[in-house]
């Protein structure tokens, strides 16, 4: 079921006129003068990915560049105390949903990052829309063995009870499930046939949802 979008409003804009709201959801949302609207688009700053920096989201808001994640907790939680940082609970940059924040010191942040950066490659649960940190986050948080998250990530499962794939598999399961719809079957040897095939419609749509931010993919060094 997809949440519902709530709007509050941020702060008026340089023009006359305008002013900027903000959704429960992560999302900014810019009215004009004569009634019309335009969805701000998060972005990824290159130079700070070149420097190592975590990867954060930043929208342009009046010719300026404004992290999304500090807009989104300030509106809906609150003003953020000196020297503190927001981070992500599940870990996740890109969801930043007003629930899925929360205010740590600059301390404590360095220690969850550090934390989170010896943890192995994310796995996102189709069926809830929640992204675990690794395999062995994936299997104390839905009950199951890490060589069974482990087998549902690399598609060697046909019929999964939680359907998952690792986060970085998410755009090519989305491409393969279009191609096992259209075709009627599935080829058992592609694992990402095989992931794609055991989602529901409401799943797929759930996963389009996170794939629509812009991003930054480091190994082909382009947006997509």
């Amino acid at each position: 079921m997809k949440q519902e979008q709530i709007w509050k409003f941020w702060k008026n804009g340089r023009r006359e006129g305008t002013f900027f709201e903000v959704s429960n959801t992560g999302h900014v949302l810019k009215h004009y003068k004569n009634g019309t609207t335009n969805m701000c688009c998060p972005f990824l700053r290159k130079p700070q990915l070149r420097l190592g920096h975590s990867p954060v989201l930043y929208v342009k808001v009046d010719g300026k560049d404004m992290n999304l994640a500090r807009i989104v907790y300030e509106v809906w939680h609150g003003p953020i105390y000196e020297g503190c940082r927001i981070i992500h609970k599940d870990g996740n940059y890109k969801n930043n949903h007003q629930a899925n924040l929360l205010m740590v010191t600059k301390q404590e942040a360095g220690r969850i990052g550090a934390l989170r950066q010896r943890k192995g490659k994310p796995i996102y649960n189709a069926e809830t829309g929640d992204i675990y940190r690794s395999s062995r986050d994936a299997a104390l948080r839905t009950f199951i063995s890490r060589q069974t998250a482990l087998d549902y990530a690399n598609g060697k499962v046909f019929s999964p009870l939680i359907p998952m794939m690792f986060e970085e598999d998410i755009r090519k399961v989305a491409a393969a499930y279009k191609r096992v719809r259209n075709r009627g079957s599935f080829n058992k040897k592609n694992k990402f046939e095989v992931i794609a095939n055991a989602l529901t419609y409401e799943q797929y749509e759930k996963l389009m949802e996170n794939i629509e931010l812009l991003c930054w993919d480091e190994k082909a060094k382009a947006y997509y």
